[in-house]
């Protein structure tokens, strides 16, 4: 519960995407081709591990019998994430969010846009055909 207060708290202190608070994160994994764990920043020495589902977007073959482009989406994920110098998750507002679910969903994930070294990942996911749009999720 300690942690749910501080990540909000920091999340309300500024604003760099339209509508978002930027948080700053160090890879750790990639789960799938659209969700990754990172270790945020929070201030104040504070930091906690959290699993991250990219906001817009659904890897392809996540849930299809598709198991080779779900794996390619996931690699190409990882790859990039691990070689980026600065990491900063963008979390949606829970009112710019279908059913507010942009800062928790079910199974303890937080959706968020993903920027590595000012390249919006979310983005060439779809550029380089390792997703599909899903803009169910996330309202930019």
């Amino acid at each position: 519960m300690a942690t749910k207060i501080i990540l909000f708290s920091i999340m309300m202190s500024g604003t760099a995407h339209a509508g978002t608070k930027p948080v700053k994160a160090k890879y750790i994994e990639c789960i799938h081709g659209d969700t990754c764990t990172f270790t945020m920043s929070l201030g104040f020495g504070v930091s906690v591990t959290r699993k991250i589902r990219l906001c817009d977007v659904q890897a392809v073959g996540k849930y299809r019998d598709d198991a080779s482009r779900a794996r390619g989406a996931a690699r190409w994920l990882s790859s990039r994430l691990a070689r980026a110098k600065n990491i900063t998750l963008h979390v949606p507002y829970s009112g710019q969010c279908e059913s507010n679910t942009c800062e928790e969903q079910s199974d303890n994930l937080i959706l968020a846009w993903v920027i590595a070294d000012g390249e919006v990942i979310n983005d060439a996911l779809l550029r380089e055909g390792y997703a599909i749009d899903s803009p169910s999720e996330c309202r930019r």
